[in-house]
């Protein structure tokens, strides 16, 4: 009645595993573009979204964006709905006074506007 399954050979090496997000959200100001201390240009900008209802409330993330189309700048405004989605990596720095702080870098992969703000 059933066949068999063929069986897979697995390897040993484990397969690295990426955090990702997708988010969906108005931009709270203009994509802005910057130089890394390394000399890569790339954009960023803050996103607003905004969970349930009543007594919602807003999270707010900022995401780097390094590889973008010609047109993003023009598309990147504030106020306009977007859907990201890209990668989570976590990061850990020791401040000048020897503390430690953790944190988490958004970069995104894609990215569609869903409605431009003065759109009508």
């Amino acid at each position: 009645m059933f066949q068999s399954i063929a069986k897979r050979a697995f390897s040993s090496t484990s397969i690295k595993q990426t955090p990702k997000f997708q988010v969906i959200g108005r931009l709270g100001g203009d994509a802005v573009k910057r130089t890394s201390a390394s000399g890569t240009e790339y954009y960023s900008y803050n996103i607003a979204s905004v969970m349930g209802k009543k007594d919602a409330k807003t999270t707010w993330l900022t995401i780097s964006a390094f590889n973008y189309p010609d047109f993003f700048p023009e598309a990147m405004k504030k106020g306009n709905l977007v859907c990201v989605d890209g990668r989570i990596n976590s990061f850990e720095a020791t401040k000048e006074d020897g503390e430690k702080i953790y944190g988490h870098n958004f970069t995104q992969d894609n990215f569609k506007v869903l409605e431009y703000k003065n759109s009508e």
